[in-house]
Formats: structure tokens, C-alpha cells, sequence
């Protein structure tokens, strides 16, 4: 029998005497249909190598015709012969050479008997059939716990870290460990996805979705395979199979600014959320329409600053105090008294409702507290005295704030001067508990849901307190100025790798420089070559005119003639080597002294830096005044005012920065969090002495901002998008993808618009599986199944650089910040560095070290850790692991696994881990694999700060 060398070679040489595969014979009546049950065994299998685009051979296994016409040497079927069938024989392993071959790189595995029963099946009724342009395709749940982690993603203040988990997102807050958001899109089916043992998407062909009916609640259909945040930690980027979503971090935003006459120091919601009230230090009191921010009633309330307001249960009268020791009711509708004013013997500095409305309590400042009914103020005729319900002496120093306890309405807590926080009964009038907080206490906040509160005091410390066990925690510094930490710890350490490469570039020069001195040498003894072969030259055109004239025999004249020639090119070559001789020497003068320039001025910036950085601890170290304090809608947050006009937010637990916020630009006085207004539940409200009210957005949930693609536009995207990444500017977001052993898929978008800015159809010759922009957003790397890294103009799309050196799939490409080296990893179980300005490799490190040795799988992941000159870097064989650029070896090994015994050797974890991220300053380490745990590290500590298995109870409703 003939043998089709050519077809035999279907993937690569298989060992000479494997046994054979038995065949299954298949008790069946139905005929084989090729497109639904043999074409996934292809796909799987063969079509690796045997695709339109590669065609090995000449053979494509893609459908019976391509099968029937066989490759370079016939047909790999024979209809109704399976026993002739070369492609049966390789697959079963009767016929040298086997396919697929056991040391493969793509994951192909031997066919099982019952696979190769179906094939010898479909081959003996004939070998036909058809694939169709168009199927349907019927998503089924991803299995029961199918949850890894095939994407990790930290935003670039180490605040929050994304994890997928099969076709959920969870964003953690890193701070506190908390489950911040689960992602969701609520027109999905709970747990729809297509599984991995799913018929493949087929290329170039429209796939119709039908979503079977469950619960709602999944991030993607399929399983998300990239993730990537912005360089502002806004948007986060998710890709499954042909789309990718664009969710927005909630972030508070102006959405109405109230200009005022005088300072604000008081503010008001009526219960219906459509009005709002605001005190001044003149004594005024405005009523203003929320919808429209236009006062609907203007009040000369008082003599003095306005120190409290609040509506009535049925938002038809408004209440007020001041400091000139008055209680006023007002009537909304129009701005006329209501009743008689009452006087208190001390100022008033606080007003609380409770008993559903029907009460007022007063805080005043000799310690007081008083209780007044609201409806006397209408049943008493204007000018007839309101007597108090009752007097409560409450504080040892003055009332400074009262808050009405949520759903208990006969309980009302009071601050003041005495440094104590009470919680008192009203209608007994008796104390239920007491809280130190150590100073006079200005501003109070109770939780919508009655679990915590949080004083601040005049020693600028703010604590949250929780209200069973009475313990408390103090909020830590200023979100700004732990930024700033950050930055400056940041670039203290940039400038020291900075300075280290540096330094070893001068010790680089300084034995050019010696080189130098030897090339003189050479220079000296090439001008005196040079004199020499002139000299000869000279001689050999002499001797040449003498052949000439003597008109010698033609072979003499030729000789001569080519000695001339041999002469003139020694000339040449002496000349040569004295130009590069000195252009060397030049060169090395130059680079020594511009390095050691450079150097001084790293060691000049860097004692700058280290300054600058001390500083900014020292600041972050000062509490800063407080005046105002809030809780959340959902409670999750403590929403701090401080005199500097700024508004800092903090986890309302253990009392983290999150964020903060600065539009006021004076002393915030007071924050409102409505349960409800005339259009959100999501807003807030607060009041400045810069004369503002402002009116906030406060979203609680991340919002699906934008979807890319689509699973029924193949046009868009083709197959799953294996690698995402923004541009610095965040205008632009990269994709990676591609059908397996069949294209690669490289798009750039615009994230405002949603649109396809630039598509490169060739970028590789397989599945693109890492995009990563430089740093400067000019170009583009990319990493791919063809072995290749390549940088792309971002503005062109015109290839830069190729760096060829991987033996297998580049399954990872990242940037260092000065966008001078280029790190790589793949299925070789190598990390690549490259030189980037001159296409060169630098070294290869295979992790070669004395805990664990080189790498056992696949390096799957990598990265820079902002300026430094560390590699972050994830392996299949369960290491998580420390590189530097300037070595081979990798310098820290993270555990993963159990713990050793005493003086024994750290264990490595089973879990194939699949991707790292990392903060810019490396304080958050995050990496997830296959048992769906997010382990997160904190610079070089080897035991992991967090692990965060999932949780099956999302923390959020469905963004709208």
C-alpha cells in the first residue's frame, strides 16, 4: 500500500511503537452526522494543523469534500473503506505516523475508541455530509462549581481587584477584603454559558443564541477569559465569546450646584425627597425645589445662623433653630409663621424629630435637651406660649449634634461638648447607653440600618463605631493623601531601579572605555597599515602602467590590474577599521559621561523624592478637620466633610479610605443622604461655606456601561476575546483573539464610542493571547499561538518590531514603564526579556533557583511591577513567582501551597494558576487560578495578605 507520507505528518512524529487504539464499534441505526459529531473530534484534534490557514501538507480536515481531496499525496478517506482510510489508521495508531503525537503543543490529545468508532462508522456509510453556513446553538449551564480564574485585573490605586470566575465577575476592595461587586447583566440567564466540551465555533459561519430559561444574574454567556481596568480604575473591560463589556466604577458626580447668599450651615429633606430646606449664617431659610434648584420660599428665620431643620411628617411645615436661642415652625407653601416662637435660655445648636414627627428635641448649649410637640405650633395661636413637653439634662458641656435613631422612633442620640455619645428613650427620658470618644464630639451619623454610627470630634479623629458590641475603629488618613504616599513611594522606587540600571551602564562603559584605549592601538597600527597598502597601491598602479606600456600578453596586464584592485581594498579596510575605531571611542566617551550625568542627576532626584516622600507621611499622619458626617444609602460607605471643602469616603467597617471627592472648596458643614428623592434613592446632599448646596449622583453598583460585539455578530469579533487592555489616555481599548489554529484577531476601538478604530487581520498567523500598550500608547505588543511577540504602530497599525526566540505558544506580553523592555512568557515554560529601541533579546529566565527549580509548566501570565525592575509572573505548575530584569534567576517564590514543617521545603499548590495582576506600587498582588481563588500578596511577603475563595450570594442588586 502506498504510503502518503505527506498526510501521515497530520500534526508531528508520533513514537514508532505505540500499541494500537482499539475501535469501538457504535450500536446505533441513526447515520453519523459529520458536522454535529465528527467535526468536534476534528476541531479538537486535527484541525490544529490541518485548517484552511495552515493546510499541512496540503491537507484541510474541515469538511468530507476538503477530507476527500486529501492532501500532497491523495485522499485521507477512502467512502465506505474505513479500513483503507489513512486517517483512521494514523488516528488508531496502525500506521506509522501517529496522530496526534503524544509531545504535541496544542493540546491535542489520542482519540478515544468511542471517537474513532464513530469516525470508522462515518467513513464506511459513505463519508458525507455538509457544513452549514449557519447553525443554532443552544447554551447550556456551565457545570455545578465550574468557577476558575482565568482573569485578574487591580486598579492602579490597589483599591480594587476583579477576578472571573467561570461567567462572573467579582471586585473585591483590597483594604478591607470585602466582596465590593458582583457584576451583572441582568438580560442573562443564571449560570447560561457554552461549556468547554461544547461543539467549537465554527469560523466564518452565524450563530444564532437561544438562551434557555432560568434565574438572571451572569456577567457574560460564556466563560470570561480577559479582563483589564483603565489607567484611572474607572471603566474595567470583560471579554467572553465574541463581545466584550464595559462596566463604570460608581463613582459620586456632580449632578446640581445651588449658589446661596451667605456660608450654609444647615440643610433639610422632606420626606417625599421633592423639597429641601437650607439654613444660613445670616439667619435665612430657603425652601428649594429639588427638580428644579429654584428657591420656592426665602425666610428670614432668625437673628443669627440657622443650627438646625427638619419637615414635618406631612412636609407641609418646616422647623428651625438658632443660635439666638429660638424654635420656629414655617408654613412651606408660603413662607409664613406658623404658631408663636419659642425662646430657650441657652443658643440651640441641634434639632432632631422623633416619635414619627409628632416630637422635636433640642440640643442646647448649657447641656439641655428639651421636647416639643409639633402640632402645637398650629393649635396655639401666634403669640401664645409653647411649653415644653419635658426637659432633659443630657450633657455635661453643650449639645453639639442629635440624630433621630433609624426604625426606633422614640430614640434620639446626642453629642456634645463632654466628649460622650448618648442614646437616649425619649418619652421616659431615660439614657439606654454611653460612648467616649475621647473629645468634644461636633458631628454624629447613624446608619440607615441602625448597625453602626460614627462620631468626629475636635481632635479631627473620626470613629465608627458598632452599635451592639459598642466597639469602635478611627478612619485611616485622607484618601488623597495615601495617594500621594503611594505616588511618592512609587517614584522613590522608580528612580533607585533608575539608578541601579545606571550605574550598571557606567560599569559597562568604563570597560568600553578600557576598549577604547586597545582600539587606539589598533588605529595606530591600522594608519601604519594604511601607509603601507597606499604605498603598495602605488606600486601596483605603476607596475600596471609599465605592463601597459610595455604591452605585455593580456594575462600579465590582468594580474596586474587585480593587484591594483586587492591594493585599493586594503586601503578600504585600513580606512574602515580607523572610522569605526573612532566612531567606538567617541561613542564610549559620550555614553560614560552622559551616564554619569544621568547618574547625578538620579541621586539628586532621588534625595528630592525621598524628601517629598517623607513629607507626605508626615502630612498623612495629621488628622485633618472634620465637620459633617454621613452613611450611605446601601451603608456600606461613611461619608466624611472636611474644612478643607472636601468630601472623603471610607469603608464603613473597618474604616478604609476609598476615595474622595473635592468640589466645595470651603468647610463642608453638613451631608444628607435622602432614603428617597423626586427621581433616585441614589443621591446626596451637601452644604459648604463656599455658598454652594450641591446635589450628588451616588451610585452604590457598577453600571454596564457599553457592549462590544456581540455573540451574534462574528463580523465583529470571531471567537473568544482572549486579551483586552486600554491605552493610557483611555481612549483606546485593545483586543486579542482568533479561532485556534486558524487566525489571529487584533481590533483597537474607541471606548467613548464603541466603534472599530483600526482592525489587523494579519497581525499574527494563530490565536493572539496577550495585547499590551507601551507606556507612552504609541505602540502596541502583542503575543501569539505562532510563538511570536510583535509591536505595532498604535497610529498606523504598521508592525514595528518582531521578536522571534519562543519555542511554543506567548501566552503573556508586558511593558516596563520606561517602555525600553518587554517581558514575554509562554507554553515553553520560559519568560523572555526584550530589548525594545533595538529589537534584541535580552535574556531568557527559567526560574532556575534553589527553592524549587526551573519552571514545570507553563508560564501563563507576567508582569512589571510599576517602575521597579521586578517581574510578577504565574505558572501551570502552581508558582507564583518574583523575577528581576537584570537576572536569570527568580529572587522570591510566593507560597501557594500548605505551609513546610519546621526547617522543611515549601510546598507548591495543585492549582494551575492562569493570571497575575499588580499594583503600580506593588502593594497588591493579585492571582487566580484553576480552584477559583483569588490570592492576593502584598509586595515581597511571602504569605498571601488575602485569599478569597467565591461567594455565592452577589452583595448588589443588577446595575440598571
Amino acid at each position: 500500500m502506498r504510503l502518503f507520507f505527506s498526510v501521515l505528518l497530520l500534526l508531528a512524529p508520533c513514537a514508532l511503537f505505540a500499541a494500537p487504539i482499539a475501535i469501538e464499534a457504535p450500536t446505533r441505526e441513526k447515520p453519523v452526522d459529520f458536522e454535529a459529531e465528527v467535526l468536534p473530534i476534528l476541531w479538537a484534534n486535527c484541525i490544529a494543523c490541518h485548517s484552511e490557514r495552515k493546510k499541512e501538507a496540503g491537507l484541510v480536515l474541515e469538511s468530507p469534500q476538503q477530507i476527500a481531496k486529501g492532501g500532497e499525496s491523495g485522499p485521507a478517506v477512502v467512502a465506505g473503506m474505513s479500513g483503507e482510510s489513512l486517517l483512521l489508521r494514523v488516528a488508531a495508531h496502525q500506521q506509522e505516523t501517529f496522530m496526534p503525537p503524544p509531545d504535541n503543543q496544542v493540546g491535542a490529545k489520542p482519540l478515544t475508541p468511542a471517537q474513532l468508532g464513530l469516525i470508522k462508522l462515518w467513513i464506511d456509510q459513505g463519508a458525507g455530509g455538509t457544513v452549514s453556513a449557519s447553525r443554532s446553538i443552544r447554551l447550556r449551564p456551565l457545570p455545578q462549581g465550574h468557577q476558575p480564574i482565568f482573569a485578574t485585573a487591580v486598579t492602579p490605586d490597589g483599591q480594587y481587584a476583579a477576578c472571573s470566575r467561570g461567567n462572573q465577575i467579582d471586585v473585591y476592595h483590597v483594604p478591607s477584603g470585602k466582596l465590593s461587586a458582583r457584576l451583572l447583566d441582568p438580560p442573562l440567564p443564571l449560570g447560561v454559558g457554552r461549556g468547554e466540551g461544547e461543539a467549537p465555533s465554527a469560523p466564518a459561519k452565524t450563530l444564532s443564541l437561544t438562551l434557555s430559561q432560568g434565574e438572571r444574574g451572569q456577567a457574560h454567556t460564556d466563560i470570561i477569559r480577559s479582563l483589564a481596568f483603565d489607567t484611572k480604575g474607572e471603566l474595567l473591560a470583560s471579554g467572553g465569546f465574541r463581545e466584550v463589556k464595559l462596566w463604570r466604577r460608581p463613582r459620586m458626580s456632580v449632578k446640581a450646584q445651588w449658589p446661596q447668599d451667605a456660608p450654609l450651615t444647615e440643610i433639610a429633606v422632606s420626606a417625599d425627597g421633592l423639597l429641601v430646606a437650607l439654613g444660613d449664617e445670616s439667619g435665612k431659610a430657603r425652601i428649594i425645589e429639588v427638580a428644579t434648584g429654584s428657591a420656592k420660599q426665602t425666610i428670614a428665620a432668625h437673628a443669627a445662623a440657622v443650627t438646625g431643620l427638619t419637615f414635618s411628617a406631612d412636609n407641609a411645615t418646616v422647623f428651625s433653630v438658632s443660635a439666638d436661642k429660638s424654635l420656629k415652625a414655617w408654613n412651606v407653601a408660603s413662607g409664613a409663621a406658623v404658631g408663636s416662637t419659642v425662646q430657650t435660655a441657652s443658643p440651640i445648636h441641634s434639632l432632631a424629630g422623633v416619635k414619627s414627627g409628632e416630637w422635636l428635641v433640642t440640643g442646647e448649649d448649657d447641656g439641655s435637651m428639651h421636647v416639643w410637640e409639633t402640632k402645637a405650633f398650629r393649635e396655639i395661636a401666634s403669640g401664645t406660649a409653647v411649653t415644653a413637653l419635658k426637659e432633659i439634662k443630657a450633657l455635661g458641656g453643650a449639645v453639639t449634634a442629635l440624630v433621630a435613631m433609624p426604625g426606633q422612633p422614640n430614640d434620639v442620640f446626642t453629642a456634645g461638648k463632654d466628649g460622650l455619645i448618648r442614646r437616649w428613650e425619649v418619652v421616659e427620658g431615660k439614657q439606654l447607653k454611653e460612648w467616649r470618644h475621647d473629645a468634644p464630639v461636633i458631628a454624629l451619623a447613624i446608619s440607615g440600618d441602625g448597625k453602626r454610627f460614627a462620631s468626629a470630634g475636635e481632635n479631627h479623629i473620626v470613629r465608627l463605631w458598632n452599635m451592639e458590641n459598642g466597639e469602635s475603629v478611627q478612619v485611616q488618613g485622607d484618601p488623597r493623601l495615601a495617594e500621594k504616599v503611594a505616588q511618592a513611594d512609587a517614584a522613590v522606587n522608580f528612580t533607585k531601579s533608575a539608578l541601579d540600571h545606571t550605574r550598571q551602564d557606567i560599569k559597562s562603559y568604563e570597560g568600553t572605555e578600557r576598549m577604547v584605549m586597545v582600539r587606539a592601538m589598533d588605529v595606530k597600527k591600522a594608519d601604519e597599515e594604511k601607509v603601507k597598502a597606499e604605498k603598495m597601491l602605488e606600486e601596483k598602479k605603476q607596475a600596471l602602467e609599465k605592463a601597459k606600456s610595455e604591452k605585455k600578453d593580456a594575462k600579465a596586464i590582468e594580474q596586474a590590474e587585480n593587484a591594483v584592485v586587492e591594493a585599493m581594498t586594503a586601503v578600504q579596510v585600513a580606512q574602515t577599521v580607523i572610522d569605526r575605531a573612532k566612531v567606538v571611542s567617541e561613542r564610549a566617551v559620550q555614553d560614560f559621561a552622559a551616564a554619569q550625568k544621568l547618574a547625578a542627576d538620579y541621586e539628586a532626584t532621588l534625595k528630592l523624592q525621598e524628601e517629598a516622600k517623607k513629607t507626605a507621611i508626615e502630612v498623612a499622619k495629621t488628622p485633618r478637620p472634620v465637620k459633617s458626617l454621613a452613611f450611605s444609602a446601601d451603608n456600606q460607605k461613611l461619608l466624611v466633610g472636611c474644612e478643607d471643602g472636601a468630601i472623603c469616603s471610607y469603608d464603613a467597617e473597618k474604616g478604609l479610605p476609598l476615595g474622595v471627592h473635592t468640589d466645595h472648596t470651603a468647610s463642608v458643614r453638613a451631608l444628607v443622604v435622602p432614603l428617597t428623592t423626586h427621581d433616585s434613592p441614589l443621591t446626596l446632599l451637601s452644604i459648604s461655606s463656599d455658598k454652594r448646596a450641591i446635589l450628588w449622583n451616588a451610585p452604590s453598583a457598577w453600571k454596564l456601561e457599553r457592549t462590544l460585539g456581540g455573540i451574534d455578530h462574528p463580523e465583529l469579533l470571531a471567537d473568544r476575546v482572549l486579551a483586552l487592555d486600554f491605552s493610557p489616555d483611555g481612549q483606546l481599548l485593545a483586543t486579542g483573539g482568533g479561532i485556534a489554529s486558524r487566525s489571529a484577531e487584533l481590533k483597537l476601538w474607541n471606548v467613548t464610542s464603541g466603534q472599530i478604530v483600526r482592525s489587523l487581520p494579519q497581525a499574527h498567523e494563530d490565536t493572539i493571547f496577550a495585547v499590551k500598550f507601551s507606556p507612552d500608547g504609541k505602540h502596541l505588543a502583542t503575543g501569539s499561538a505562532d510563538r511570536m511577540v510583535k509591536v505595532f504602530s498604535t497610529t498606523s497599525g504598521e508592525p514595528t518590531k518582531t521578536f522571534a526566540g519562543h519555542t511554543a505558544h506567548v501566552l503573556g506580553v508586558a511593558w516596563h514603564s520606561g517602555g525600553k523592555l518587554l517581558v514575554s512568557c509562554g507554553t515553553d515554560r520560559t519568560l523572555k526579556l526584550w530589548d525594545f529601541d533595538k529589537g534584541l533579546p535580552v535574556r531568557t529566565m527559567k526560574g532556575s533557583t534553589y527553592q524549587i527549580g526551573p519552571y514545570k509548566g507553563e508560564v501563563t501570565s507576567a508582569t512589571f511591577i510599576g517602575p521597579s525592575e521586578q517581574i510578577l509572573a504565574c505558572s501551570g505548575d502552581g508558582t507564583v513567582r518574583l523575577h528581576r530584569s537584570s537576572s536569570e534567576n527568580d529572587i522570591l517564590t510566593y507560597a501557594t501551597g500548605k505551609q513546610p514543617p519546621e526547617g522543611g521545603t515549601r510546598s507548591v499548590s495543585k492549582v494551575y494558576h492562569y493570571s497575575v495582576a499588580a499594583s503600580p506600587d506593588g502593594q497588591v498582588l493579585a492571582v487566580g487560578g484553576s480552584d477559583g481563588i483569588l490570592r492576593i500578596w502584598s509586595g515581597q511577603n511571602r504569605d498571601p495578605k488575602l485569599i478569597l475563595a467565591s461567594s455565592s450570594s452577589p452583595p448588589q442588586s443588577p446595575p440598571k
